[in-house]
Formats: structure tokens, C-alpha cells, sequence
């Protein structure tokens, strides 16, 4: 309840400072900008959960994008769903990889993932050569899973936000109901207790990081389908800042062992809301950065702060 009225506030507020933003039109682009951040928020929210960071997700997400524009710019009629599985199954094995160095070769999930941005970001650039995906190369059926939808008011329920909507149920039954779910909590909150009682650090890792590069990947089509181009080198790009403040934003410790998917939706709706406030307002996209930079280092202190109080350390 606490989070919801949190949200209510920021959201009165924004009305304040942007009258425009509930909008039919406004709120449109918010259900837009929504699927996007959420889907990459909800994979960085069990990485974080397990004690790591994957800084990388952007640049899958761009990796994916690009991938899926260069096999519809030549098969056209490829079915979406093999469009989505193509973004998927790349953003998987990007993921993979992130979990087995930090998983088996027991590297610091910061730097693997610090290297594999630059890395994967390289990938996205030799899989289109170089080369711009526009919208003439994507299928309009694509772009209308993002324009168009059930209406109501003026305001669009599009294709994006139901599978998006699907995937944040997945997440939570899978929290609530699924003993992984809750193992990946255990070893987040006590690795050396929960690896007592038989879990699984390495496997807990390994899933974590993996399911974040398939959601992200996912979300590079989502990401296709919404702009209708692909820059390899912009595609994604800072969008990581993006996702960790929104998990941030949510209180889900940074430290691990502790978080909500009720409140990562939450808080991804302020961000996502946010976004398009700046636009309304005319404010340049790198203060939006600095927002997300201050509301990271100020979760990070207080964090910080509570683990400090917690152990009666001055």
C-alpha cells in the first residue's frame, strides 16, 4: 500500500508540473514507453535480487533489435512469433554468457557485464554490417502490434502492453509460487545459509542472468516493433541507467535478498511516465540521465546507510 501511495503522489505531482500528461495522447505514449522498460526491468530485478548487476541489457536489447530487422528485412513474411523467439533465443544466449563468467568462472557481475556491453554492442554492429534498419524494411503487421489494440477513451491497450502484461504475471506466479522463485530470494538474502540448505549459487546465477538477456532480447522486439528502426549504435543505448533506476526506484535492495514485482510495475510506470513528461515539458533527454544517476546514488547511500544501522556501525 505504502508503494501505491508513493506512486499516487509522484504521479499528482507530475500533473502538476505537465497538465498534458493524462492526455488521451500522453497516456498513449506512456502504455508505450511501458513494455519496453518493464520487460527489461523485470529481468534486472532478479539480478539484482541474487546479488548481481547486468549492466549489458541494453546493449542485447540493441543486439536483438537488429538481429530481427535484418531477418525480416529479407523474409518479410516471417510469423511474429518467430520474430519474437529469434529476439528471444539471442537475448538467452547473450544472457548465458553473462551468467556463465559470473556464475563458473566466478568474475564480479559489474565487470563481466561492463565488458559485455562494449562486447555485445560490437555484435549488434557486424550482424547488421554497419548498416541502419528503417521503418521500410519492417513489416507493418509489427509495427501494429505497437499502434494498435483495444480502445478505450482514446486510449490504446496495444499488443506490446498484453504481452508485456503476460510476462509480469509470469514473473509474479513464478516468485509466489515457484521454489526457485523463492530460492533465487534465499541466496540473494543469505548466500552461505541458503547454500547450507542445498541451493544452488551457481544455478541461481546462471538463471538470473540468463532470464535477464531473454527478457531483454524480447524487449529488443518490442523495441522494433515501437520505433520501427534500428541504429546498432543507439538501439539500447543507456537504456541499462533506465532499467536499474526503475528497479532502484521500486526499493528492491541493491545488496540482494529482498524486492516486489508489484513494486517494480509501479515504479516502472513513474519512469515510464516520467519519460514522456520531459518530452511534454521540452527537457533535454541528458537531464533525464542525471535524474537516474541521483536517484541511483541515492539508493545506493541509503542502502548503504541501513546495512550500516543494521550491524550498529556508525
Amino acid at each position: 500500500m505504502k508503494s501505491i501511495g508513493l506512486t499516487a503522489l509522484a504521479l499528482i505531482g507530475l500533473y502538476f508540473v505537465a497538465p498534458r500528461l493524462f492526455a488521451a495522447d500522453s497516456i498513449n505514449s506512456i502504455l508505450l514507453w511501458l513494455p519496453l522498460i518493464l520487460t527489461v526491468a523485470l529481468g534486472e530485478f532478479f539480478v539484482v535480487v541474487a546479488r548481481g548487476i547486468d549492466i549489458s541489457v541494453g546493449s542485447i536489447l540493441g543486439c536483438s533489435a537488429m538481429l530481427v530487422g535484418v531477418i525480416l528485412r529479407s523474409n518479410a513474411e516471417l510469423p511474429l512469433t518467430l520474430a519474437f523467439a529469434a529476439g528471444g533465443v539471442l537475448g538467452l544466449v547473450l544472457g548465458l554468457v553473462n551468467g556463465l563468467l559470473v556464475a563458473a568462472a566466478k568474475l564480479p557481475s559489474l565487470i563481466v557485464t561492463i565488458g559485455t556491453l562494449a562486447s555485445f554492442r560490437g555484435l549488434a554492429f557486424l550482424i547488421g554490417k554497419g548498416e541502419t534498419i528503417t521503418a521500410s524494411m519492417v513489416p507493418d503487421r509489427l509495427m501494429q502490434i505497437s499502434s494498435r489494440g483495444a480502445s478505450l477513451g482514446g486510449v490504446t491497450f496495444t499488443g506490446i502492453a498484453l504481452l508485456c502484461t503476460s510476462l509480469t504475471v509470469f514473473a509474479f506466479l513464478f516468485v509466489r509460487f515457484v521454489p526457485f522463485g523463492r530460492a533465487i530470494f534465499a541466496f540473494g538474502g543469505q548466500p552461505e545459509a541458503a547454500t547450507r540448505r542445498g541451493i544452488s549459487g551457481e544455478r541461481v546465477q546462471l538463471f538470473v542472468f540468463t532470464l535477464s538477456g531473454f527478457l531483454a532480447g524480447i524487449a529488443g522486439v518490442i523495441y522494433l516493433s515501437r520505433f520501427g528502426q534500428v541504429q546498432p549504435g543507439a538501439a539500447g543505448s543507456g537504456f541499462e541507467l533506465t532499467v536499474i533506476a526503475a528497479v532502484a526506484i521500486a526499493g528492491t535492495k541493491l545488496t540482494g535478498g529482498n524486492g516486489s514485482i508489484l513494486k517494480v510495475v509501479l515504479a516502472s510506470v513513474i519512469v515510464a511516465t516520467l519519460n514522456v513528461a520531459l518530452s511534454i515539458l521540452g527537457i533535454d533527454t541528458n537531464w533525464q540521465m542525471l535524474v537516474y544517476g541521483i536517484v541511483l546514488l541515492l539508493m545506493v547511500c541509503g542502502d548503504g546507510y541501513r546495512r550500516r544501522a543494521q550491524l550498529g556501525v556508525r
